[in-house]
């Protein structure tokens, strides 16, 4: 259990750090492409729409084939979600950066589910306990992420992209890092061993 617990929390972290930073700047960028505020919400709308539309499908896929096929999955959908809503927000296709978006909420759905996992190893006193520890980390990625959203910046602007661009390619990197955490050490998988699939 406790192995469990440090390898999830190796990879919320960096898991909530994608999201923070992007919801940083979601909004900014949709505005700079409509030139309005009052679709500018849009991204966010999108991200959260495709964080609700994965959960079932991600959850029924757990109990069929366990948490670490599920997860890693979830985390390179997000990641490549990034990719496209970076590519939609730099080409300035509202609609392809709204299909990023939705994507990347996948990787958000990956993160929250990860407090679950937490619980499947833990007795029945402790779980309550065991889910706290990961919600607490992933604070942690939420509070640090935007702080690193200026150099982000600055790196999408030195490589010719536009400034808000850079967090999104940081996203992809952190959900990709999450994904590779839990495919290398999330084993045996946590609910297999309770028998849960």
């Amino acid at each position: 259990q406790q192995r469990t617990l440090n390898v999830l929390r190796g990879a919320v972290v960096p898991g909530q750090a994608a999201v923070a930073g992007v919801v940083a700047v979601v909004s900014l960028l949709g505005k700079d492409m409509l030139g309005s505020d009052r679709l500018a919400g849009l991204g966010s709308a999108a991200f959260t729409m495709g964080s609700a539309i994965i959960a079932i499908p991600l959850a029924a896929m757990m109990r069929r084939r366990g948490r670490r096929p599920a997860l890693v999955m979830a985390l390179s959908l997000g990641m490549v979600g990034a990719a496209i809503a970076a590519t939609g927000g730099q080409l300035r296709w509202f609609w392809l950066f709204i299909l990023g978006m939705t994507i990347f909420g996948f990787g958000q759905a990956a993160t929250l589910q990860a407090r679950y996992v937490a619980a499947d190893l833990a007795v029945p006193e402790e779980r309550a306990k065991a889910i706290g520890a990961i919600v607490w980390i992933g604070t942690l990625g939420a509070v640090f992420g935007p702080m690193f959203t200026p150099l982000q910046k600055e790196v999408g602007i030195r490589l010719g992209l536009d400034e808000f661009i850079g967090p999104y390619l940081f996203a992809g990197l952190l959900f990709g890092l999450g994904a590779l955490v839990y495919w290398r050490f999330l084993q045996p998988d946590p609910l297999v061993v309770v028998g849960g699939t």
